[in-house]
Parts: C-alpha cells; structure tokens; sequence
C-alpha cells in the first residue's frame, strides 16, 4: 500500500519537499555589487541556509544575507552581504587601520588590503551584529549610519556557498 501511495504522488512529494527546502532551510542569493570581494564578486549566485539564523546561531567570521534600510531599485529594501565581525557584548575597535574584537587584533586572511577606515570603539548590543564587506575601501557596512549594526532579526540567512558566477570572470 505504502509503495502504491509513494507510486502515484511521488512527483507531488519532490516538489513539496523541494519547495519546503528552499521557503523554510535555504535560500539563493546573488551578490550585487564589489563589496565583498575578494571572497564574493559581483553577480555570484550563493546558497544560504536559515537554521542558524533560527536557533541565533550566528557566528563570528559568517557571511550573511540581510535587509537594510537602504532603498534597492525595485522599491524594497535592500539586501546586504556582509561578514559577521562582532556579535552581541562584544567590544569592537577599529583604530590605526585595523580592527580588534575584545581588545585582540582581528587577523584577516580575507581581505587584500589590511586597512579599515573609520575610527570606532563599541560594544555589540544584545541582538545586533556589527558587520563589514571584504572589500574595505568600497563597502556600505556598520560603519556606515546609513546601514549601522545590524539587527538579527533582518538577516536572511548565513552563506554557506558560492554556486557559481554569472558575472563577467575577467573580474576577478
């Protein structure tokens, strides 16, 4: 009987199962801009899960998906990529052109150049993420008072990987 059911609806249950997936564990994403490069580039289709944004597990180092306050071009609010550099109660400094977490320089293989402007010193509060584009020199990130800390329950999801790019590969 089990068997006859699977049968007759198991074109039914990939789809629902398949749809379930992706309203409710994963989500795609294109990157839209430089700011996270050299890790992401413009035009990169990313799979993200939401788990993690669930159970606020969201971690120092995270790629993440967000809604800002910024306008996008189809009149919603934008959404960001960013990295997760402080989380809630953390101390975060960026002085001299370089970032420290709880007073330890933040060690940053991921970026080119190992400068960041600004000039900040706070402490994460409860239910915000302090975040940042790879791409120092050009990205609108919390040091921004347009996109600031970012509350946790605007992110989207945390970025697991890049799929592939359907951008223009002489980019890069």
């Amino acid at each position: 009987m089990l068997k006859k059911f699977y049968s007759e609806y198991k074109d039914f249950l990939f789809i629902f199962c398949f749809a379930f997936l992706f309203m409710f564990v994963l989500n795609i994403q294109v990157v839209n801009g430089a700011s996270m490069q050299p890790t992401l580039y413009n035009k990169d289709v990313l799979i993200g899960e939401r788990i993690s944004v669930y159970q606020d597990n969201i971690q120092r180092g995270d790629i993440i998906t967000f809604n800002s306050d910024l306008p996008s071009t189809l009149g919603r609010k934008k959404i960001l990529v960013k990295r997760v550099i402080g989380i809630p109660n953390d101390k975060v400094q960026i002085k001299n052109g370089l970032v420290y977490i709880n007073d330890e320089q933040l060690t940053e293989d991921y970026i080119d150049n190992n400068t960041t402007f600004g000039d900040i010193e706070l402490i994460v509060p409860k239910d915000k993420l302090f975040v940042l584009g790879d791409n120092r020199e050009n990205s609108n990130d919390s040091r921004s008072p347009s996109v600031g800390l970012v509350d946790v329950k605007d992110v989207r999801n945390r970025v697991l990987f890049k799929v592939f790019s359907i951008g223009n590969l002489s980019d890069r």
